[in-house]
């Protein structure tokens, strides 16, 4: 899996992406998903059937994260 985003947008420690591209062990691409929210980082579980992204918020100074699951299949 490869999470899309620029160059200057790492280590802002802000969502960078929102577009994840998965591949085949031979390097191939095989799926693109774009997910309807933008995240700090991504897993995906020992099944490789859900995606698992985490976001981050800052309020009021006060950092929250969220994490979220989307089916893969």
């Amino acid at each position: 899996m490869f999470m899309r985003f620029t160059v200057g947008q790492i280590g802002k420690n802000k969502a960078i992406a929102n577009e994840v591209y998965v591949f085949d062990w031979e390097g191939r691409a095989v799926k693109k998903v774009i997910l309807d929210r933008w995240g700090i980082c991504i897993s995906v579980d020992s099944n490789d059937e859900r995606l698992c992204l985490m976001t981050k918020e800052t309020d009021g100074g006060e950092e929250r994260y969220h994490y979220y699951c989307y089916q893969l299949n």
